[in-house]
């Protein structure tokens, strides 16, 4: 017949017996479902756990020394010394190896001790790091990062400092200590091509520029010296988009390097020769046939801030003579400083148009219409005016203002029948 051990026992939760409730060497059962144990009375007299793991997110409460905890949200394993918890977390070196390791699992890299040393680390996943990464500097034919079984492509350093990248076993582009850039050529003395961190490009060799469905250009931008000044071609094979190569300064951008000339021009247009028609600068803007533009300028002036200096006069357009060459000495019949050809076809064509709260200013005269001997309007510098058409008022509140010898205004206003009157304004 089966003989029936019977325990000490409880189903509370973490309830340990007292050690006045057990004699020395008596076992005590908690068989909770949140985790079964034994208890003992040990040869001291004190009660240690024997067994059993307590899975849950809070610590037993009451422990006694060898009661073990496990908290699923930090993956740890504790045990009770007696007097606190200690994590179960330390792995011997050289202890671990391929086949202990579930394909699942992650180890931290600080819990393998001293190192990988010599050993291979394949993995498909992705190797990421909180702290810092070193590897040898390499070489151009041997980078020390490559990527897949290319070995003489990637990343390597040439000295302290610098950063380079190889491909095919040779440096292409390589960034010294001061943030300057160089691509091909002799890496790191004579590179081909130099961007330095100070703004600076310079090329060896020409610039060339392709776009669209136009052959490549023969030369995007070359260079030349002629007369101690530098020309500048731009040219298409098919199509002239630039040319800069007159005789004398199509484009120069001018100023002394010291910023106090007093005039300084950032872009003169000249030409010279026997031609019917003049045109130092043509703007022609142009946009797609399936793109909608809602603001098409041809010029567009937006004077922007660079610092502390100040500016006397503004000038968003000028004309006005040039090395002390005005207008009446060039010998022309008519001299016009702005002039428009602009048709009105819809309601909101203008040869003028201004906007914001400016006001429009003229210093001279100004006519409008007529011939300029005979202007039908004429707006005086004086203050005069005279108009050989009739000066219409459309808003019946409003009318002639004039000022009286005592200063005060009056409104002359017109009645149905034609009768004259005079209100203060």
């Amino acid at each position: 017949m089966a003989v029936q051990l019977i325990l000490k026992n409880s189903s509370v939760e973490d309830r340990r017996p007292t050690a006045a409730q057990l004699t020395t060497g008596e076992l005590a059962l908690n068989y909770n479902e949140e985790g079964a144990f034994l208890s003992c009375k040990d040869s001291a007299g004190n009660i240690q756990q024997v067994g059993g793991v307590k899975i849950a997110e809070a610590a037993p409460s009451a422990p006694v020394e060898q009661t073990l905890w496990f908290q699923p949200s930090t993956r740890e394993l504790r045990v009770y010394n007696g007097s606190s918890w200690a994590v179960v977390s330390d792995i011997l070196p050289d202890s671990i190896v391929n086949a202990d390791i579930n394909s699942a699992a992650a180890i931290a890299g600080t819990k393998i001790s001293p190192d990988f040393g010599s050993q291979a680390v394949t993995t498909t996943g992705l190797i990421s790091a909180d702290g810092k990464v070193s590897f040898p500097l390499g070489t151009a034919a041997l980078p020390s990062l490559y990527p897949g079984s290319d070995t003489n492509t990637g990343i390597y350093s040439p000295g302290a400092n610098q950063v380079a990248i190889s491909t095919n076993g040779t440096g292409r582009l390589f960034v010294d200590s001061s943030g300057d850039v160089g691509i091909g050529g002799t890496l790191p003395s004579s590179p081909n091509i130099s961007l330095n961190a100070n703004g600076l490009g310079e090329f060896g060799g020409g610039v060339k520029l392709t776009g669209g469905n136009r052959s490549t250009i023969s030369n995007g931008i070359t260079q030349r010296t002629f007369s101690g000044e530098g020309v500048l071609d731009f040219t298409v094979s098919d199509e002239v988009k630039m040319s800069l190569n007159l005789a004398g300064d199509a484009v120069r951008v001018s100023g002394t390097t010291t910023g106090t000339d007093s005039t300084g021009v950032a872009l003169r247009p000249v030409i010279g020769g026997t031609h019917a028609t003049h045109t130092s600068l043509i703007i022609r803007p142009s946009y797609g046939s399936t793109s909608n533009v809602t603001d098409l300028y041809a010029v567009a002036v937006r004077p922007r801030s660079k610092g502390s200096a100040t500016i006397t006069n503004n000038y968003g357009y000028h004309v006005g003579p040039d090395g002390g060459v005005g207008f009446a000495t060039l010998g022309s019949a008519t001299n016009i400083g702005y002039y428009s050809d602009v048709d009105q076809t819809t309601g909101n064509d203008y040869n003028f148009y201004a906007e914001g709260s400016a006001p429009s200013y003229f210093k001279g005269s100004t006519s409008i219409g007529g011939t300029s001997a005979s202007p039908n309007i004429s707006l005086n510098a004086d203050g005069s005016a005279t108009f050989a058409g009739d000066i219409t008022c459309t808003n019946n509140s409003k009318g002639l203002i004039l000022k009286s010898p005592d200063g005060t205004s009056f409104r002359l206003s017109v009645a149905n029948d034609g009768t004259l009157s005079a209100s203060a304004a």
